[in-house]
This record gives C-alpha cells, sequence and structure tokens, in this order.
C-alpha cells in the first residue's frame, strides 16, 4: 500500500461507471501530483480558473444557498456520518528488521 501511494500514477484508475468527465479527473490529478506542480500552489486563483469549476459565481457563494444543509444538534452531532464498528486492533510491535524496514529507510 505504502508503494501504491508514492506511486499513485501508476495505480489510480478511474471506474467507468463514475463517469467523471475530463475535467473532474483533471482536476482530481492535479490536487493529487507533488506539491510543486500541485494546482493552487500559486494561489487559490488556480483553482478558481479550473475548468471544472466553470460558470461558478465565486463573489456570489456566500450568499448563494446551499444545495444541502444538514441538520445537527450541535457541534459534536455525528449523525450525518456513516456508524463503523470501532476496533482495538493489534498495532505490530516494531522491529529492527522486516520487509518494510529497507522500503522505510530508503
Amino acid at each position: 500500500t505504502c508503494r501504491k501511494i508514492v506511486n499513485w500514477r501508476n495505480y489510480l484508475k478511474f471506474p467507468e461507471e463514475v463517469r467523471l468527465s475530463p475535467e473532474a479527473k483533471d482536476l482530481i490529478c492535479r490536487l493529487l501530483c507533488n506539491v510543486e506542480q500541485r494546482l493552487g500552489t500559486k494561489g487559490a486563483y488556480e483553482i478558481k480558473d479550473h475548468p471544472w469549476f466553470k460558470g461558478v459565481e465565486w463573489g456570489k457563494l456566500y450568499q448563494m444557498k446551499a444545495a444541502f444543509i444538514p441538520q445537527v444538534n450541535d457541534e459534536l452531532d455525528t449523525q450525518n456520518f456513516e456508524k463503523f464498528d470501532e476496533t482495538d486492533k493489534q498495532v505490530p510491535k516494531v522491529t529492527k528488521s522486516g520487509p518494510w524496514r529497507k522500503m522505510l529507510s530508503s
């Protein structure tokens, strides 16, 4: 998994059933890349000017009504999030050897 994260370009696949536009795919890839090439590194205008955001009236954003306003009881209310089982997984013991040690030290 570590190698897949580091080499995401070789592993990232957009499933066809998701049907993302070319602009959406480009936006995702330009946000996932190295920081030097990442969209927004030179300022928020880079993100605002991306073709995926074409038609967004940034100046009116705060006056627009949100498409979805979640109902919450207080700032700690998590009812709008999916529930998952929390398990106490054993953390593997750290050793000075192992297959991952060489990968992390290089």
